[in-house]
C-alpha cells in the first residue's frame, strides 16, 4: 500500500500480509501508523522524504525479503517510534540518512527488537538519533553498520535511561535497575561483517567465534566499539499493550483507503491550475 503526497494521513488498525510492501510512504509529512500488523511481506513500512511522522504501537513481523525490514527510514525528519515491535525480520529497523536535516533529532523509544537477524542496521553517516528504553532480545546481531565509514553521533540513552540488552554480562551492585558498567559492541567478527557482508555465512562457526576469543585475547585486535550505551537496563521494560482491530466493524479495507490516496495525489498533480508540491532537498556529491 503506497502513500505518496498524504500529509496528515492517518493509517490505523490495519493488517498487511505476503506483499512486496506492507505500508510506503513519501512526501507524507504529519502522518501517523498506528496499531498495524505488517507481517510475512518483503518490507514490513518504508518512510521516505517525510517529517513529523509517528510510527506508534504497530506489529512487524517475519518480513524477510532482499532487504527484509521491520520498517526503513530514509530523508526523514522528526521521527517518533514508540511502542512497537519488530520481531524475526531480516532487520528490525533501518536508517538511512535519517534524520535528514543536520539540526533536528529522532526519538525511537519504547520497542521491542527481538529475534531478528540484524535488530538495527544504520548507515555509518547516520548521526542524532536517540535510543532508549528499548528491549534488544536475542537478535543474531544487535546493531550493524551498513558499509565502512566512522560510526558515531548517535546516543545510546536519554536523560539516564538507557536500553535492555538480552547479552549484557554487567551487574547492578547498587540494585538501582541500571548496569554499572556500560553496554558495548566491539565484536571483532561482527564489525569484520558490517564491512565485508559475505562473512555472515560463517556467522556462529568455530572459525567466527576465534576470531572474537583473539580479539579478546589480544587487545590490539580490539575494534572500535560500535556503541556504548553508558545505562543499559538490567530488567527488561514493560512494552505498551499493542491493540489492533483490523477487522473490526466500521473499519476502511487498507486497500480502498490507499487507492483514494494515491487517487487524490495523482489529481493534484495533474488537475489544470494545480500546483504539484515540491520539496527541494539538497544532494551530497
Amino acid at each position: 500500500s503506497v502513500f505518496w503526497f498524504t500529509d496528515e494521513v492517518v493509517v490505523r488498525n490495519n493488517e498487511v500480509t505476503g506483499g512486496r510492501y506492507g505500508l510506503h510512504f513519501m512526501y507524507s509529512d504529519g502522518a501517523v501508523v498506528e496499531g498495524n500488523v505488517l507481517s510475512n511481506n518483503s518490507v514490513g513500512a518504508f518512510l521516505m522524504y517525510s517529517r513529523d511522522v509517528t510510527v506508534r504501537n504497530n506489529i512487524m513481523a517475519e518480513n524477510h525479503g532482499p532487504s527484509g525490514y521491520g520498517i526503513g527510514f530514509k530523508d526523514m525528519d522528526r521521527v517518533t517510534a514508540d511502542g512497537n515491535r519488530f520481531i524475526g525480520n531480516r532487520v528490525g529497523m533501518y536508517f538511512d540518512n535519517t534524520p535528514y536535516t543536520h539540526n533536528e533529532h529522532e526519538f525511537i523509544t519504547n520497542n521491542l527488537i527481538a529475534y531478528n537477524k540484524i535488530g538495527l542496521l544504520l548507515q555509518p553517516s547516520v548521526k542524532r538519533n536517540i535510543f532508549s528504553n528499548n528491549a534488544f532480545i536475542d537478535n543474531t546481531k544487535q546493531v550493524g553498520v551498513s558499509g565502512s565509514g566512522e560510526f558515531s553521533g548517535n546516543d545510546w540513552s536519554y536523560e539516564g535511561v538507557g536500553n535492555y540488552w538480552s547479552d549484557f554480562a554487567g551487574y547492578d551492585a547498587d540494585g538501582n535497575g541500571v548496569g554499572d558498567v556500560s553496554y558495548r559492541i566491539d565484536d571483532l567478527y561482527n564489525t569484520l561483517t558490517d564491512k565485508h557482508p559475505d562473512l555472515q555465512f560463517y556467522q556462529d562457526t568455530p572459525a567466527a567465534k576465534a576470531i572474537t576469543l583473539a580479539a579478546r585475547a589480544f587487545p590490539v585486535l580490539k575494534p572500535r566499539p560500535i556503541l556504548e550505551d553508558a545505562y543499559p537496563l538490567i530488567v527488561r521494560p514493560e512494552m505498551p499493550t499493542v491493540v489492533t482491530s483490523a477487522s473490526g466493524a466500521g473499519s476502511v479495507p487498507l486497500a480502498l483507503t490507499s487507492a483514494l490516496m494515491v487517487a487524490s495525489a495523482l489529481a493534484l498533480i495533474l488537475l489544470p491550475g494545480r500546483k504539484r508540491r515540491t520539496r527541494t532537498r539538497e544532494v551530497a556529491t
